[in-house]
């Protein structure tokens, strides 16, 4: 074929799939949609880092606590240059790429994603622009009763190009192109993918989009990748569990994959970026959007939420809402205010059909509860007349997936609360109507599914004739968790069933006191919980709700305070509601335990201060441990309520912070434990510092960004903190890996040398590590035995992750 015929050739293929990828990022990316229409340049990609994954036990197999340790993070841009052999260069690039998540991480938002940037702007993701053809295809639209052909589904949306040059050209041209491939929601498909399904792309780039778990549980699935120098597994952190009591057994795994929330810079650019497409002030936006994260804050940091509360603005409708059913029941009427006004403006009655069309939904969101099933599809659908008059009402909520022959194949939730709160309205109509019983749908069999929908149907049916008796059913449920078969699921330390207890109670707005005593729900449902451990994770949390279960005491018979941990993972501007919550516990008989990981990790520079204060003021509640950064830690001595910690992680960046944490130390009769995180030892005088005093017996220090250069310095302050006391139980020193601030081999032995005194040492290093330098470092461990040294060796793709220790 001469150039010209395959340049034709090339352009017809483009131009008719350009109109279906249109299709596909307006359905899936509405904010995108809205950044052409608004003649918007594309910005930056705004989206998480993808991170290696292995499925091999004695691979590397990284977790969230792993994430600067082991420190290999791949931007969306570079996704098609990278190439994790980092001990060579090489032009050579995997050819497959598997992308996995949990659900709501954001894997078909970033297949939309690579699809807007080929149509509008090919330079956001570098290498794009050399590719000649863009194959992108949604599994979700392809027909299930038969073996999968993902070529035939591509030809089969190419007419006029194979009407005018052929089946057989346009294959054989495509095998010269240069051809990216994407596939998404590989998970959908049931095993009836085979080894030959990519073979008409072989050598092609190939990146599949599927669940982890679903790869996790298929260990021979044809498209199941290891790494490989052929072969690339990455993972996108985030998304949602529908079980609130199920969560990972890891909890720091807890903490970072539990919500599918944006958070830090990603968070800020979002909003940023949305303010602009609809040319509204941030600043204005975010003093709105503050009011809903005081209550709200894990709801209102889902992508899809933001998106549809500038929406609200836009049109000069304020969304204000303080439980979960209230947003969405607010999002509901905003839906309808734009369909009627906008979309359809014809002289029906329109309010029939918005009504039909939500009894349509509500029915599809509890068929797929009943039959776990996330994936909703429907024959009458595509032919129901009256449904086809509504879609572009529905089109907010359900995503419609289309097959080649433009028919819709499969319909599925834009996000998980728009299914929960449709399933709960479902049910509060069944009950209300007499369709249902309460205690066939609340019942035990139907905990496991019931449990994440039951507040949203608590808070739909709030004030019902009928809501005693739903509630009597939310205390049975709670009541569950004693049984032996998930006391292993909760006694995590991130037990979520506080949270969803705290949020039963704010749906149901039974937290009111009156004479000195609380509903008798909030005592019922107090009962209900864990004694021994109370763990808010992020957490949509009503202070007005929490207040009240902390006030009712659980450990009060025994003559000790209750513990409450609060551990949140974003930013204090994502969650500007934690000072309000402090305010409203303080008068309880707690000891809180407040854990915010992004300011000890230097994540955040917004010191913590003002929030410490909140709990200076008359009341019982006192802080026991903190996890945080404080630019004056002084204010912990300043006030009863804070003097009595015990256990503190405090983030370090200057000498006068730990001067006056020394003064604290001194002083105290409580603390004894304490976790220092030296971000610059170039900014800290060893000479100045002072010894520890011996009634710290739990000391840990992680010294980040040392250099071969900076060895000495940070060698003079582990001494100077340390000094000669022998601690209780541990010392722990512990070298922070960062970008670009990285030891070499001789550094790491200039360390073992030092001979410091601790009872464990951890120094990451990077590999390849030759087997001179192994060798000799091994050698240099043995010397050393009785410390508990260890170099972490960071994984790569040839050599896995692991420790190098002394050899006794």
């Amino acid at each position: 074929m001469g150039d010209d015929d395959s340049a034709a050739l090339k352009e017809s293929i483009n131009e008719e799939l350009r109109d279906y990828y249109v299709q596909l990022v307006n359905i899936y990316r509405p904010d995108l949609r809205d950044e052409v229409k608004a003649k918007v340049p594309p910005g930056d990609p705004i989206f998480h880092d993808l991170q290696p994954y292995s499925f091999h036990a004695d691979q590397l197999e990284l977790k969230p606590e792993d994430y600067e340790r082991d420190h290999r993070k791949i931007a969306v841009a570079d996704l098609l240059t990278t190439q994790l052999q980092e001990e060579e260069e090489t032009s050579e690039l995997p050819t497959r790429l598997l992308l996995l998540g949990h659900p709501e991480s954001g894997k078909t938002a970033l297949f939309a994603l690579l699809i807007h940037y080929w149509l509008h702007d090919k330079t956001k993701v570098k290498d794009l622009e050399k590719v000649d053809i863009l194959v992108a295809i949604q599994c979700l639209g392809l027909p299930t009763s038969a073996k999968v052909d993902f070529m035939k589904d591509l030809l089969a949306r190419l007419p006029k190009s194979t009407e005018k040059h052929g089946e057989k050209k346009i294959l054989e041209s495509m095998k010269e192109m240069k051809i990216l491939v994407l596939i998404d929601t590989l998970d959908s498909l049931p095993s009836i993918v085979d080894e030959n399904s990519l073979a008409p792309w072989t050598g092609q780039r190939v990146i599949i989009f599927s669940r982890l778990k679903y790869m996790k549980d298929n260990p021979q699935h044809p498209l199941r990748y290891q790494q490989s120098k052929e072969n690339m597994v990455l993972q996108l952190l985030g998304g949602v569990i529908s079980n609130p009591y199920t969560r990972h057994v890891d909890p720091s795994e807890a903490q970072t994959d539990g919500f599918g929330c944006f958070s830090g810079k990603l968070f800020e650019n979002y909003c940023k970026r949305l303010c602009l497409i609809k040319n509204q002030t941030y600043g204005e936006f975010n003093e709105h959007l503050k009011e809903l994260l005081k209550t709200l804050p894990v709801e209102m940091r889902k992508p899809f939420n933001i998106y549809m509360f500038i929406s609200a603005i836009e049109r000069d409708r304020i969304i204000t809402a303080k439980t979960v059913s209230e947003l969405y029941s607010k999002w509901f009427e905003l839906w309808s205010h734009i369909y009627k006004g906008e979309v359809h403006s014809c002289t029906l009655d329109l309010n029939v059909l918005i009504t039909s069309g939500t009894l349509q939904i509500g029915m599809l969101a509890y068929e797929a509860f009943k039959k776990e099933k996330e994936y909703l599809f429907n024959e009458e659908y595509s032919s129901n007349k009256q449904i086809e008059e509504i879609e572009p009402f529905l089109a907010h909520v359900l995503v419609p997936h289309y097959n080649s022959r433009g028919k819709i194949q499969t319909l599925t939730f834009r996000i998980a609360p728009h299914q929960t709160f449709f399933m709960g309205k479902h049910i509060a109509n069944k009950i209300n109507h007499s369709l249902d019983t309460i205690e066939n749908i609340l019942n035990q069999e139907n905990y496991r599914k019931i449990c994440s929908v039951l507040p949203m149907v608590i808070g739909l049916m709030r004030g019902d004739a009928q809501f005693d008796k739903i509630k009597e059913h939310a205390i049975k449920l709670g009541k569950l968790m004693f049984e032996d078969e998930y006391k292993q699921v909760t006694k995590n330390i991130n037990d979520p069933i506080i949270n969803s207890a705290v949020q039963i109670l704010a749906e149901s707005g039974l937290y009111s006191k009156t004479d000195d005593k609380y509903d008798e729900f909030v005592k019922e449902l107090l009962n209900t919980l864990r004694d021994d451990n109370w763990c808010i994770v992020d957490g949509n949390l009503l202070p007005q709700a929490l207040k009240a279960l902390c006030n009712c005491g659980h450990e009060r018979s025994k003559g000790i305070p209750q513990k409450l941990n609060i551990s949140l993972g974003g930013r204090l501007s994502e969650m500007p509601g934690l000072a309000d919550m402090l305010e409203a516990v303080r008068g309880c008989d707690l000891r809180l335990g407040l854990q915010i990981n992004s300011s000890f990790m230097g994540m955040d520079e917004m010191p913590l201060d003002e929030i410490i204060k909140a709990l200076h003021a008359k009341g019982r509640a006192s802080l026991g441990k903190f996890t945080g950064y404080l630019k004056d830690v002084r204010i912990l001595d300043s006030h009863p309520a804070t003097r009595r910690i015990y256990n503190i992680s405090l983030r370090i960046i200057d000498h006068e912070q730990y001067e006056n944490l020394y003064k604290i130390c001194k002083s105290s009769n409580k603390l004894n434990r304490v976790m220092l995180r030296i971000s610059d030892a170039d900014r800290i005088n060893a000479k100045k510092l002072k010894e520890l005093p011996s009634s710290i017996t739990h000391l840990t220090v992680y010294i980040e960004g040392v250099t071969d250069a900076i060895i000495s310095a940070a060698i003079a302050i582990w001494r100077a903190i340390r000094g000669n006391t022998k601690r209780k139980d541990q010392e722990y020193l512990r070298f922070w890996d960062v970008d670009e601030k990285k030891l070499s081999p001789s550094g790491v032995m200039q360390l073992i040398e030092a001979n410091m005194p601790a009872s464990r040492i951890d120094v990451p290093l990077q590999q390849p590590l030759t087997e001179y330098d192994e060798k000799r470092i091994q050698e240099k461990l043995n010397t050393f035995k009785d410390n508990n040294f260890k170099v972490k060796l960071l994984g790569s793709v040839k050599h896995p992750r692991r420790d190098l220790k002394p050899q006794k």
